[in-house]
């Protein structure tokens, strides 16, 4: 049976909650990434994707963009099991990994119908502000059927591989197919 520790990137680009979203959009270009683990310290506190940066330039007030409630995953909880997702409670994760590759600057032209630029808009603010703040994540020794069904039932894209509250690595949808 295949594994997660078998498909999984070991080597994962995380963010800090310091970034600011326009060097976010800048290293997800880069690295032709989708979305990435906030940490602080060695420990998780959130996941930022495309998905999340789409709503955050195409939402018209800052008090539309800060809805949501944070949720802390407890040490120890078996956060992210199939059982555990309920729907709706998670914003779309992200985009294929060609939206990046094909249009970095997507994110940096002047958004429609506004008088704000997008650059200054992503560098006015910080990944902690934006983040989603539930965490998905699998074991690397869980199947890789249940890390698709977890990312399916959760309408996401990645989850995080973590190990004793420990992030080892992460699985994406592209990585499943």
């Amino acid at each position: 049976m295949l594994r997660v520790r078998d498909i999984m990137t070991s080597d994962v680009i995380a963010l800090s909650p310091q970034t600011s979203l326009l060097s976010a959009v800048q290293l997800f270009a880069d690295s032709q990434v989708t979305g990435a683990p906030v940490v602080e310290g060695s420990k998780v506190v959130g996941v930022l994707s495309a998905s999340d940066l789409m709503e955050f330039t195409t939402t018209s007030t800052d008090d539309e963009r800060r809805g949501g409630e944070s949720v802390e995953p407890e040490r120890g909880e078996d956060f992210g099991t199939a059982e555990d997702v309920e729907r709706g409670d998670e914003p779309a994760a992200a985009l294929s990994s060609d939206f990046f590759g094909a249009a970095p600057t997507a994110f940096l032209d002047p958004i429609p119908g506004s008088d704000r630029d997008g650059i200054a808009s992503l560098a006015g603010h910080e990944v902690g502000e934006l983040m989603t703040r539930r965490i998905w994540s699998v074991r690397p020794d869980d199947q890789v059927a249940h890390a698709a069904s977890v990312m399916q039932r959760a309408k996401i894209h990645r989850v995080l591989v973590m190990e004793d509250d420990r992030l080892v690595g992460i699985v994406t949808t592209t990585d499943i197919a």
